[in-house]
């Protein structure tokens, strides 16, 4: 018996299962002893390398340096490696993206060749690497027949040594997950070329699972891209039994939406051996968005056996294909269909954009691919994907660099003539085809570009000359400058600067990057990056043409909301598009932050951010932006115009304030709330009034046939309480806005968490015709009350109208002091700044885990010192700096503010690479001296093994602080740098406000007894 199970594809290489239940030797179920899980046996055939229809993702290694050469031969349906013999004596190609096996007992790999020359190779070697990244070397001798046609067999055993291995843990034994890397040829030296046709590559793979395991889940009926339109019927899922025995499992089917509403279906899933069972969704779907679908399998005979499925799909209308692409307002997204020759994935990376309403995508236009020898151009893989985008409305903004080796003079400086020969020439064939044209990518960083400011500006200069002749309608864009933050690959702070200042008039586009979070982009644009554009005197309009954040770490939600806000903010900033990075994951590793940046995953199925991205274009494309309407407590709301309808996007960014509903006056026909996934209610409505909310996730309110739109506030307005300290009462005040142009009653109810109680817990108030009244209570704050670290308790405020029908509930969060001795536990991912994110060329440097960088940290007070334990584990310990410098090293920075004090603490403690300690003061308040107060301190350091610690006493007197004052609080941070000897690769923090700028108001509370 025999059927195909789907593998996802991978770099494009396709992958194709077939699942054998007849094959001979084939063992039994296997029942393990008592309490253990029951294995199967599966047998699987697995398409590892199939050329027939188009070029995978691979590489030839050093092909230029060894003559060789590796091309689709599209007649044949093969991959064609070509050498030439007096150069080397092997060839060898890998994998972008090295392709998952499945785990096995023993494998089965089947080969065919086909020579093309009299000296065919004498070995050819196959290349897997495990989990350690020890690569392992398989090879065979090569047997032609008359027809220069070579089969060859590789059959290999789990425990089988290979014939050669290298690199990871080095103990010659595979460590799954195993993948398949590449492969390689062994040749004669001599005189003449060598030519080979390799069709395809199949791998049939003998393993035992549990029971639970046996079944493939196949998602079907969403097609191609895993969508369903709204009024569509939910999903159906194909159960497989992929062994030879019948089963019986548990099956537990969850479907969880964006907010996390979730909806179970239990159900006993009893399948024959190799059967297909069907299980459609009973229910409509109704409400737009992504949707997270999970499928438990467990064994109801070992309840410890048990597996998990996962997938999504998305319900939503597309927004496009757009017309008229790249027009108005640009809703871009990057891409590399560039790294695949395969015409079926730029097909889909195509459809793809244009569904979710992407008018451009940002690809790379790669020198070298075109000419890798002199004088010999090919643009077929460029000529196709300008054509194979355009075909469904997506215009193409095409990124100029990576010079082949034969035309760089220095680093990958090209030489100016061939530079300039290969843009014409560009510029010549795309005239009318491509309207966008970027010099470079992110040659402020090192990785990007080796050559400083005067030569990156000649070659502006030659492409604006050549642009000027060739194409005067199309843009020359800057290269996208990747930060304004500090950054360990920038070749010089200015060079942003410089570039623009000494490039005038040579790009018609400012083109800026900046990935990362809202908060973090919202204080580079406004603090750095607008007031440098002033300084440079730059009247050019910039685009924020590759800006993101990978969902690694922060989850698809906050990857879908950094999308809305970041989009909406470079808008209101005066940016004329924004492209989103990247279109689908590079990789499949949901540790990996540079894998998971894609809208969609590397096999074509939504994120959230997809989703929110089709939100935004279909809702704000044709919009102009108007206005930012300032609100109070952290509320952020802008407004855009299309004639007659406007639409106002807002949300609450102040993590220490409520959401709120603010009263909207306008004179609009039509009023609808539309979410991030797109669903459309009518807006409420308060009298003559509609209410906006403002959540943690933007919302946008259309309002059609509004020749006016005026903000009154909220309703109901908490002002944000000060720090909850135990033992003491918090003031809270709580703000109405009489909605309407009469006297109305209104009746406030308070709910507090535990450890916060109060006497006034509801008060009935009578507001005038548009009176703004402020009532105040009192909480008492228990010992109870005790949030930890970065989090907060929230107190239930509600209001309500009875002659309105009115009522709103706010939470308000409500941040507690720390108790002294404070403990503080620096491990998590978004405790983490890495200042490497936005470059890939340095993916080893950004947090890895605890095991990379993590902090334990004590704070505690005798009567005469405060003393501060810090342990930190780290995987490698670097700090050659010292005094001013020793933040750039491994070492502890910590800040704190004293009531009364003009001015922040800000102190450093190190381990010196020699094994010296020391102190460091880099600020301290008014009236304070820096040299006293290092002077002052107490260090003890010692490094044992991965874990540094360090043993800090302060007296009190020098930092004007006594007993008294820490039990009124006093505010504390601290961050850890990390340096593992290359640069300084980030750090993990307390709270914000210490490592970007600083803000003692976002440091937490700690008091003493």
């Amino acid at each position: 018996m025999n059927y195909w199970l789907l593998i996802p594809a991978v770099c494009g290489i396709t992958l194709n299962a077939a699942v054998d239940f007849t094959g001979p030797g084939f063992p039994p179920l296997s029942l393990n002893r008592a309490g253990e899980a029951a294995t199967v046996p599966v047998r699987q055939t697995v398409t590892v390398a199939d050329f027939r229809d188009g070029f995978p993702d691979i590489v030839l290694n050093k092909a230029g340096e060894r003559g060789q050469k590796l091309t689709h031969a599209v007649e044949r349906g093969a991959l064609l490696v070509e050498w030439r013999r007096a150069n080397a004596g092997y060839w060898e190609w890998s994998c972008r993206k090295p392709v998952p096996l499945p785990e096995f007992t023993s494998a089965r790999f089947e080969v065919k060749l086909t020579a093309g020359s009299p000296e065919p190779p004498e070995w050819f070697n196959l290349r897997l690497a495990d989990a350690t990244g020890e690569v392992f070397q398989y090879a065979k001798r090569t047997d032609w027949d008359r027809d220069g046609v070579c089969n060859l067999v590789f059959e290999l055993e789990r425990s089988q040594k290979p014939v050669l291995s290298w690199g990871g843990n080095g103990d010659g034994r595979l460590d799954f997950p195993v993948k398949f890397l590449g492969a390689s040829g062994d040749f004669k030296a001599g005189e003449g070329d060598g030519k080979l046709w390799i069709d395809s590559i199949r791998g049939e793979f003998v393993s035992s699972v549990p029971l639970s395991r046996a079944v493939a889940v196949t998602l079907k009926g969403t097609e191609p891209f895993h969508l369903i339109p709204p009024e569509g019927q939910g999903p159906v899922l194909s159960f497989h039994n992929r062994s030879g025995s019948a089963i019986r499992l548990s099956a537990e089917l969850t479907m969880r939406e964006f907010d996390g509403t979730a909806v179970r279906k239990r159900f006993p899933l009893v399948l024959t051996a190799g059967e297909k069972q069907p299980f459609t969704w009973p229910e409509k779907l109704g409400r737009r968005g992504i949707r997270y679908l999970e499928c438990r399998f467990s064994d109801p005979e070992n309840p410890g056996d048990f597996s998990v499925w996962n997938s999504s799909f998305a319900v939503m209308e597309p927004a496009g294909p757009t017309a008229g692409a790249g027009r108005g307002f640009i809703f871009g997204v990057c891409s590399h269909p560039n790294w695949t020759r395969d015409r079926e994935v730029h097909r889909r990376e195509a459809e793809a954009a244009a569904l979710v309403g992407a008018g451009v995508v940002r690809i790379d236009f790669e020198w070298w691919q075109i000419e890798p020898e002199k004088g010999k151009r090919d643009y077929t893989l460029y000529d196709e994907l300008v054509e194979t985008f355009a075909q469904r409305g997506v215009e193409l903004e095409a990124i100029l660099g990576k010079p082949p080796k034969w035309a760089v003079v220095k680093g990958n400086l090209p030489e100016y003539g061939a530079w300039r020969s290969f843009v014409r020439d560009a510029f010549r064939r795309y005239r009318g085809k491509i309207r966008l044209w970027e010099v470079w990518n992110e040659p402020d960083l090192a990785g990007f570009a080796s050559f400083d400011v005067p030569e990156y500006v000649e070659l502006m200069r030659i492409v604006r000359e050549e642009a000027d002749r060739e194409i005067p309608r199309a843009a020359v864009l800057s290269g996208g400058f990747a930060t304004m933050a500090a950054h360990g690959s920038k070749k010089r702070e200015d060079f942003q600067e410089e570039t623009l200042k000494r490039g005038r008039g040579l790009f018609d586009l400012h083109a800026y990057h900046e990935h990362g979070t809202f908060p973090q982009y919202r204080q580079l644009v406004d603090g750095l990056f607008l007031p440098m554009r002033k300084r440079a005197g730059v009247a050019v309009p910039w685009y924020a043409n590759e800006t993101a954040i990978t969902s690694a770490g922060v989850g698809e939600r906050e990857q879908a909301v950094t999308l809305a806000k970041k989009l909406v903010f470079a808008w209101s900033r005066g940016a004329v598009g924004y492209n989103w990075y990247n279109l689908r994951n590079k990789g499949d590793d949901p540790r990996d932050g540079e894998h998971n940046y894609g809208m969609m995953t590397s096999d074509f199925r939504p994120k959230a951010v997809y989703v929110a991205f089709n939100t935004l274009a279909g809702l704000l494309r044709d919009h102009g932006f108007v206005r930012q309407i300032p609100v109070a407590d952290g509320g952020m709301l802008f407004e855009f115009r299309n004639g007659t309808e406007r639409v106002l996007c807002g949300w609450n960014e102040e993590f220490r304030s409520a959401g709120k509903r603010l009263l909207v006056d306008s004179d609009a026909v039509r009023a609808e709330l539309i979410g991030l996934m797109g669903n459309v209610v009518p807006a409420e409505r308060l009298g003559d009034r509609l209410l906006l909310p403002l959540e943690r996730t933007p919302a946008f309110l259309r309002l059609a046939g509004a020749d006016r739109v005026e903000v009154a506030g909220g309703v109901m307005r908490i002002i944000p309480p000060p720090v909850a300290v135990p033992g003491r009462t918090l003031p809270l005040e709580i703000e109405l806005l009489s909605p309407v142009s009469s006297p109305v009653n209104a009746k406030l109810t308070l709910l507090p968490p535990a450890g916060l109680r109060t006497e006034s817990e509801s008060a009935e108030l009578t507001l005038k015709p548009g009176e703004k009244l402020v009532w105040s209570t009192q909480l008492s704050v228990g010992g109870d009350f005790q949030p930890k670290l970065g989090e907060a308790e929230t107190v239930m405020v509600e209001c309500r109208i009875p002659a309105l029908g009115y009522r709103d509930r706010l939470e308000q969060p409500v941040v507690g002091a720390l108790p002294l001795p404070a403990r503080f536990d620096l491990n998590r991912k978004n405790q983490t700044v890495s200042l490497f994110d936005a470059d890939p060329t340095k993916t080893a440097l950004v947090w890895s885990g605890p095991g990379d960088l993590s902090a334990e940290v004590r704070l505690d007070a005798s009567d005469r010192e405060l003393l501060l334990r810090v342990d930190v584990t780290d995987d490698r310990h670097s700090q050659p700096f010292s005094g001013a410098d020793m933040w750039q090293g491994d070492g502890v920075q910590f800040a704190l503010a004293v009531p009364g004090q003009q001015g922040l603490w800000e102190l450093g403690l190190s381990l010196s690479d020699s094994g010296g300690s020391e102190c460091f003061a880099w600020s301290v308040p008014n009236g304070f001296d820096r040299t006293a107060a290092a002077a002052a301190m107490r260090l003890e350091a010692e490094r044992r093994g991965t874990v540094t610690h360090y043993r800090a006493a302060i007296p009190l007197a020098a930092l004007g602080l006594d007993r008294t004052k820490l039990r009124e609080g006093i505010r504390f941070n601290l961050l850890v740098n990390d340096n593992d000897g290359e640069a300084r690769k980030g750090w993990i923090a307390a709270a914000p406000g210490i490592g970007s700028g600083k803000d003692a108001g976002k440091y937490p509370v700690v008091v003493g007894p």
